[in-house]
Parts: structure tokens; sequence; C-alpha cells
């Protein structure tokens, strides 16, 4: 009877002691649960802000990606634009320089048809000049040898009335010593006009004034 007291003192003892045992592997394994319920808490936490951030970056870059699309398009157009104003203002520019072109071509052709006619004017301004000078020299030749003779026949007439006046010279006072005698021998006579004096005084005048009038010639 004491043995089985004994025994089931003892099975009841190593019951408790595998109850405790139990309870304080099942206390131990609540704190693992409570531990792994904080830890999966915090990661939960963790996810939760990665998800939010993610979340954040992922409109960020849906918003550039958008933006960037826009900015594409807007490019394109500005593009688009620019080609079609270069296109616009090349056309002006070539169709101004073609304006200037043809401008200056005819200036140039005008030019040309203008040197063609002032060379032709010149041409026929040197042929009248030759003409001209070819005349002046036959004038010139012809007027030094009418020179040549009017400057012998004055010579020779300036000669010829010097000689005469020599002679006429002579006769007046040929004239003067014969009237000197005269008077001597009728001084008590009045003096008698002679008209051949008189037309000697006019001939002696008129050849004075040949005279001078041949020398300034000359």
């Amino acid at each position: 009877m004491r043995l089985k007291l004994s025994d089931k003192d003892t099975h009841v003892h190593e019951n408790d002691q595998r109850h405790h045992e139990v309870v304080a592997q099942i206390s131990a394994a609540d704190l693992r649960v409570a531990s792994l319920g904080r830890a999966q808490d915090v990661v939960a936490d963790q996810l939760r802000q990665a998800q939010a951030k993610w979340n954040a970056q992922h409109n960020d870059h849906d918003h550039r990606i958008a933006q960037t699309f826009e900015l594409a398009h807007t490019l394109s157009a500005g593009q688009t634009l620019l080609e079609e104003k270069h296109v616009l203002e090349t056309q002006i520019v070539t169709s101004q320089f073609h304006k200037v072109f043809q401008r200056l071509q005819d200036t140039l052709d005008k030019q040309t048809m203008g040197d063609q006619a002032l060379e032709r004017c010149v041409a026929n301004v040197h042929s009248e000049v030759t003409t001209l000078q070819a005349l002046h020299d036959l004038h010139a030749t012809e007027m030094k040898e009418h020179v040549r003779a009017l400057r012998g026949q004055c010579i020779q007439n300036t000669t010829a009335l010097r000689l005469l006046a020599d002679e006429v010279l002579k006769l007046k006072q040929r004239a003067k010593t014969q009237d000197f005698g005269r008077q001597q021998q009728h001084d008590h006579l009045p003096p008698r006009r002679h008209p051949e004096r008189d037309s000697d005084k006019a001939l002696m005048a008129e050849l004075d004034h040949a005279l001078r009038h041949t020398s300034y010639t000359t």
C-alpha cells in the first residue's frame, strides 16, 4: 500500500515536474511568439514605409515620365516650327539673293554697254582730235608760210619806205637849203606860201605813219 502511494506520489511529482516544464516551454514559446510578433510588426511597418516610399517614387517617376513626354512633344513641335521657319527664311534669302544677283547682272550689263559706248565715243573723239590735229598742223604750216611771206613783204616794204624816206629827207634838205639861199637874197621880200611844201609835209606825215605802222607790224 505504501509502495503504491509512493509510486503514485512519484508519478504525480513527475507529472507536476513535466507540467512545469511544459508550462515553462509554453511561456518561453509565448515569449518567442511575442518577440516574433513585435519583429513582424517592425518588418510590416518597414514594409509599409517601403511601399509608401516606392509608391511616392513610382508616382514621381510617372510624373517625370509625363513631363518628359510633354517636353519631347513640345520639343518636337518647336523643332517642326524651327524647320518651317528655316525653310521660309531660306526661301526668302534665296529670293532676295536672286533679286540682288539679277540687279547686279543688269548693272554689269548696263556698265558693259556703257563701257562699249564710252569706248566708241573715245574712239570717235580720238579720230576727231586726230583730224583736227592734222587740220591744225596744216593750217599752222600754211599760217607760218603766210606769216613768213608777209614778214618778207613787210621787210621789203619797210626797206623801200626807208629808202623813199631817205630820198624825201634829202629832197627836203635840198629844198631847205635852196629856200635859205633865196631868203638871204630876198630878205626885203615877204615869204611866200608854196603849195609844194604843204604837199611835201603831207607826204612826209603819211610816210612817217606808214613807217611806224610797218615797224609795229614787223
